[in-house]
């Protein structure tokens, strides 16, 4: 299986600049150096390609001991101070027509 890949490494290629090479304008100060880039397509024909192996234990963080994790925060109380403050927040949000000063407000929120 050939794999084409959509972007490939640049080769950069020394060029002559007849402006700056020729013998009626020399340069007058350092070293001139010109640069042409050509872009070519890199072909892998491998069929096996073998991907490396991280052997990562399990997690612990399971979803019967992730529920078995008790909060103090679920009481009735908080839950209706989440409310008021989600009811505060939103006009804020909301209010901002700009796309960027939205994005700032709830960087800073």
């Amino acid at each position: 299986m050939a794999l084409h890949a959509p972007f490939s490494p640049i080769l950069a290629l020394p060029t002559r600049i007849p402006s700056l090479n020729s013998p009626k304008t020399p340069p007058t100060t350092g070293i001139y150096k010109a640069v042409r880039c050509a872009v070519g397509a890199v072909v892998i024909d491998d069929p096996t390609v073998t991907r490396r192996s991280a052997k990562y234990l399990p997690s612990v963080w399971d979803y019967d001991f992730v529920q078995s994790l008790a909060s103090d925060y679920t009481d009735e109380k908080y839950m209706k101070q989440v409310e008021r403050l989600k009811d505060d927040v939103r006009p804020l949000i909301n209010g901002v027509m700009d796309p960027l000063a939205r994005l700032e407000l709830i960087d800073a929120i």
